[in-house]
């Protein structure tokens, strides 16, 4: 079975580099400032990420589906906690939308793969955020 899973308010709290926008949305100049080593290792494991380690170990495909444009300290701190087979994120500018971002990155991986068209009926998939998991429901 393919797990997907993505990473910021999922399987890692990065609440202490994160905030809102008056309007609600993402202060994204504020994250990229954030967006350090030494404050990426300061990020912490959800719950979740128990969860993730556990159907890795039962031998499901994990798939990391992140809208981070992932850096090296990233990778780093996803490599040495949290157990994966893929990892697709966002890429280097591109500001499109979580949900059709996501949706276009893991299409794009399916079809690399040869993965029949309905593979996401045999799929699961833990995200956070409402308009991603609306997007993945009318795919």
């Amino acid at each position: 079975m393919i797990i997907i899973f993505d990473l910021d308010g999922t399987v890692i709290c990065t609440k202490h580099r994160y905030r809102n926008l008056p309007d609600g949305t993402i202060d994204l100049d504020y994250w990229f400032a954030n967006a350090v080593p030494e404050k990426i290792a300061q990020d912490t494991l959800l719950p979740l990420a128990s969860t993730m380690k556990h159907y890795y170990a039962d031998n499901h495909y994990i798939v990391i589906c992140t809208a981070r444009t992932m850096s090296q300290a990233d990778y780093d701190y996803v490599n040495k906690h949290l157990p994966y087979h893929v990892l697709l994120s966002r890429p280097k500018g591109d500001f499109s939308g979580d949900g059709e971002m996501k949706s276009d990155m893991l299409t794009k991986w399916a079809t690399s793969r040869n993965l029949p068209e309905n593979w996401r009926e045999n799929a699961i998939m833990f995200d956070d955020n409402i308009k991603v998991i609306q997007r993945m429901i009318a795919d």
